[in-house]
């Protein structure tokens, strides 16, 4: 992953333009995060409605 949160090097004020840059690759960087997350979430959402339908059917099948 290319780091741009090191665009503004010098001990001057940074300018407007390195502002703005460094501010859209912090929230690109963030909105990447939270999608990954999000992701992750789901898939664990996911299996765990798997897992509870399979032992539910299990359950049916053993009290049948």
């Amino acid at each position: 992953m290319n780091n741009h949160f090191s665009l503004i090097t010098s001990q001057d004020e940074p300018t407007d333009t390195q502002l703005a840059e460094l501010m859209t690759q912090v929230r690109k960087t963030a909105h990447r995060r939270v999608e990954r997350v999000d992701n992750q979430l789901n898939q664990a959402l996911i299996q765990a409605i798997r897992a509870k339908k399979e032992n539910s059917a299990a359950h049916a099948s053993r009290d049948a």
